[in-house]
């Protein structure tokens, strides 16, 4: 009788998927080190102020609710507000009330904000080119979209905690 057959757990792990997991978080970590080194060089910033300044300007209206720029960068509404102060002092967002809920607040890009993030993506996307787009083929690099946004959407909604 296996291990697996006798209730083992460690009998039972999937190798293959540890392995996998382990890669996986290797990589991201290597990888999130070496973009932000480059981005503290290049622009003196964050890559998780960067990624707020992009939500921002990618949504139709230019503006979000703190709480959903939150979920989007997958961070505490806590530690949003906290990134969102620095980011008003550097006067490259502007927080203002909610036109439809005056209790609520909704965040923008300044047009000083456009004009910083329109000059730090070319650096930006030169170090993304650097540590990710030029070591995998064009074929892997959709692969490797395709598999993340299956292992993102198939992820637990996230919460204040943070967890």
């Amino acid at each position: 009788m296996s291990d697996a057959e006798r209730g083992d757990p460690i009998g039972q792990i999937r190798l293959d998927g540890v392995q996998a997991f382990g890669l996986l978080l290797e990589g991201y970590q290597r990888l999130v080190a070496a973009v932000e080194a480059d981005l503290k060089a290049d622009a003196g910033m964050t890559l998780t102020e960067l990624e707020v300044l992009i939500h921002l300007a990618n949504e139709s209206d230019g503006q979000l609710r703190p709480r959903d720029l939150a979920e989007k960068c997958v961070m505490s509404t806590s530690g949003c507000t906290r990134l969102l102060d620095r980011l008003e002092q550097q006067q490259l967002i502007a927080r203002s009330p909610h036109v439809d809920d005056r209790r609520g607040l909704v965040v923008a890009l300044t047009s000083r904000g456009r004009r910083w993030l329109e000059s730090v993506l070319p650096q930006h996307f030169a170090s993304l080119e650097t540590h990710l787009w030029s070591v995998l083929t064009e074929r892997e690099l959709r692969s490797l979209s395709t598999l993340m946004r299956k292992i993102r959407d198939a992820g637990p909604a996230r919460s204040d905690s943070g967890v």
